[in-house]
């Protein structure tokens, strides 16, 4: 079977994945399968999209039966799932708005003895300031370097 390198993108999700490898003669079923590990939307939720590489809809693959092939998928095409699930856990990975932040008042982080204001007290070689170099150091031995050229000939 030939071997489709496939990016996917999803309608909840901003991230792009690239050169995903499908079998071309690989169903529909399967695919949705494979991307469900990969991008959290069931496989029934989900409806794909075969994109060219331009971003034009080629097809909706809608027939679980059907193969990529069989949608015309080929190297470099998109395949774009959309998820129908209105209550789709994916939708809550983008919007951090609806977390519950963890807040702690100044002078009770100030007590902790594990907070990394402590450690960077406790390890201050570590974050010792690097110290400037100047722009001109070591300018006369980088203008002694010659650069030379190697051409190498086809002919023999």
């Amino acid at each position: 079977m030939e071997t489709l390198k496939l990016d996917v993108t999803h309608s909840e999700l901003s991230m792009r994945m690239p050169e995903l490898k499908f079998d071309r003669g690989q169903s529909i079923l399967s695919v949705k399968a494979s991307l469900e590990k990969r991008v959290g939307t069931s496989s029934e939720s989900m409806q794909l999209v075969l994109k060219d590489t331009q971003g034009n809809v080629i097809a909706t693959m809608d027939n679980n039966d059907m193969t990529l092939g069989d949608y015309g998928a080929h190297d470099g095409y998109i395949i774009h799932v959309v998820d129908t699930n209105p209550m789709s856990i994916a939708k809550q990975f983008e919007d951090l708005s609806q977390v519950q932040k963890y807040e702690i008042e100044e002078d009770k982080y100030k007590a902790r003895s594990d907070t990394f204001v402590k450690f960077k007290e406790k390890n201050p070689i570590i974050f010792k300031a690097k110290p400037k170099i100047d722009d001109d150091f070591e300018s006369e031995q980088a203008a002694a370097i010659k650069v030379v050229l190697f051409v190498k000939s086809n002919k023999m």
